[in-house]
């Protein structure tokens, strides 16, 4: 079953415009003619797959289309017609919204047809499915004023339905991990990609404004720490010997720093003040304790050891205009603090240990996992500490760019959904496609895409889902066969109409200016210049500057030409 052919009489700013989905159908509807017509294309130039791709300006009403096939089934003010055609049963169905066989005079159609009455029956027995996949971001609602709740019949595939719940959350990392192990068509580099956290050390510059700024007490303070930062021990690489309280020592080793600026943050005193006894004290007992003392208990010493010392908490009095009281209490956080942060490492170490531990060996800069539950409780621990200790804590899906992640989004969306829905009659709309990619892969992404619908459709044994993608990048438009692009425009009155399509066979730069209706190939800034220095050129007044300018053209031809005008 496919879609064929959609005409809007009134849907928001929409009015009186035919649009032929597939390229292999001329039907319209004008002046209460309805025409149904379908040219038959032998060539197999999609794979056997049904492609088209939807053009047009900001503003030109590409969602508004396809947003009419969602009001099939909902109570709406639109009017329109949305044809199927069932390629089996070689025949055509008329939907009406707000819309019926009342409304036509006369119809001419080379097959058998008939009108819809009950359009959810029509859709449910088809088992056709109208589904939405883009790359927006998960907050990409937030500008979204619409509430309406889609039709049973509407799937969305998007970031920002993944994420609405753990469950989603965690039923879309496993399509990504799925698609990642089993996608039988994905790229050499996928067999690197895992999710992986790395946990890395504070960053040295909280010791060197300490130094810089002489906020140490004395010159022996300054080689004490100084000495301390050379001497720390930090692992990082584990062997089979490894334990949860081996990486809970390391992680509190690696974040050392960190964990003396929060709780001086945390004191409410002056954080050039406090910052620096923590840190003399600290690496004292360090440097004393080599051996003899877990981590943690070099921090829990450390704010005895300045709690116990009455010329120190004197000369924060003194220095803070606090009194011995407020110091105190100022201590008593510092400490509450230091417990919930030991409470929070012990815990992730433990999950690291338990979950990410092969039993051979452990990288903190590079751990991995497949558990999704493993992901969340991590994720969520970093999250309870102060923002300076978790920044030194990094995750995200390892060997993967935001474009990679971005087109994998698609076809792991699709994976997972085909896979799922069978043999049912699927509708694909890809929205923003380019969105994220580089223009190599925008260059390729069709090509991508159908031999990724082959391998499913070989090795899961899917019916061919029919692709509509919607997109401003000329780059992919260029795959397209011109009847397969709907290219949308604005006539002189605003209104929307559908013009010339250019694709297959056309160079880029005449897409971009003949089928993306662009004014220029060059920047708006650009052309402005441009337009400034011919102006200049032709009253034979060029400037300095201009000079400047047109040197740094790369083309000869182009500087010669600006140039002989002066």
């Amino acid at each position: 079953m496919l879609l064929a052919h959609i005409f809007i009489a009134e849907h928001k700013a929409l009015s009186n415009l035919d649009i032929s989905i597939s390229g292999n159908f001329d039907c319209s509807f004008v002046s209460g003619v309805l025409t149904l017509s379908r040219h038959f294309n032998n060539s197999d130039y999609y794979r056997g797959f049904h492609c088209s791709a939807l053009i047009g300006p900001n503003g030109v009403g590409k969602s508004s289309i396809l947003e009419v096939v969602e009001l099939l089934t909902v109570r709406t003010d639109s009017r329109a017609f949305v044809i199927f055609y069932d390629e089996k049963e070689n025949s055509y169905f008329v939907c009406g919204i707000n819309m019926d066989e009342s409304d036509v005079e006369n119809v001419k159609t080379d097959s058998v047809h008939s009108f819809v009455i009950d359009n959810e029956l029509f859709l449910s027995r088809n088992k056709i499915n109208l589904v939405k996949v883009n790359n927006l971001p998960a907050d990409d609602g937030l500008l979204m004023l619409s509430t309406r709740k889609p039709a049973r019949y509407v799937k969305e595939l998007t970031v920002r339905e993944n994420v609405k719940s753990i469950k989603r959350r965690k039923q879309y990392f496993e399509k990504l991990l799925n698609y990642f192990t089993d996608g039988h068509d994905r790229d050499d580099f996928m067999e690197e990609v895992a999710f992986a956290f790395a946990f890395s050390s504070s960053p040295i510059s909280i010791l060197q404004v300490v130094i810089n700024r002489k906020l140490l007490s004395d010159t022996n303070s300054v080689e004490k720490v100084g000495e301390w930062y050379r001497q720390r021990r930090t692992q990082l690489e584990f062997g089979c010997e490894v334990s949860s309280s081996l990486i809970f020592q390391s992680l509190l080793a690696l974040n050392t720093l960190s964990i003396l600026s929060a709780l001086a943050a945390d004191s409410s005193i002056e954080k050039s003040m406090i910052l620096p006894f923590l840190l003399s004290v600290f690496a004292d007992i360090d440097l004393q304790n080599k051996e003899g003392m877990a981590n943690h208990n070099r921090l829990r010493h450390m704010l005895q050891r300045i709690r116990g010392a009455d010329s120190i908490c004197s000369f924060l009095s003194e220095e803070s205009n606090l009194s011995n009281a407020e110091i105190l209490k100022a201590l008593m956080r510092m400490e509450d603090s230091l417990e919930i942060y030991l409470g929070i490492f012990d815990k992730i170490a433990e999950s690291v240990y338990d979950n990410c531990f092969d039993g051979e060996s452990l990288d903190l800069s590079r751990v991995t996992t497949t558990d999704y539950f493993t992901i969340d409780k991590l994720t969520g621990l970093i999250g309870k500490l102060p923002g300076n200790i978790a920044a030194n804590m990094r995750w995200g899906w390892r060997g993967v760019s935001t474009g990679e992640l971005a087109r994998t989004h698609i076809f792991a969306e699709i994976f997972a959904f085909l896979k799922k829905s069978g043999c049912d009659n699927n509708i694909i709309v890809i929205d923003e496609a380019d969105l994220y990619l580089h223009p190599e892969w925008q260059r390729t992404f069709l090509y991508d895409l159908l031999q990724h619908l082959d391998s499913v459709r070989v090795y899961e044994n899917t019916s061919n889902p029919q692709i509509v993608i919607c997109t401003h990048s000329p780059i992919i438009v260029s795959d397209f066969l011109p009847e397969n692009i709907i290219s949308l425009g604005k006539d002189e009155y605003g209104q929307t109409e559908v013009t010339k399509s250019f694709g297959f066979g056309n160079a880029i730069g005449d897409i971009y200016m003949n089928g993306m209706h662009l004014k220029s190939t060059f920047g708006e800034h650009a052309k402005k210049i441009l337009d400034g220095i011919i102006a200049r050129g032709r009253q034979g007044s060029l400037s300095d500057e201009d000079c400047h300018l047109i040197a740094k053209i790369p083309s000869s031809h182009v500087r010669n030409f600006l140039l002989s005008h002066d």
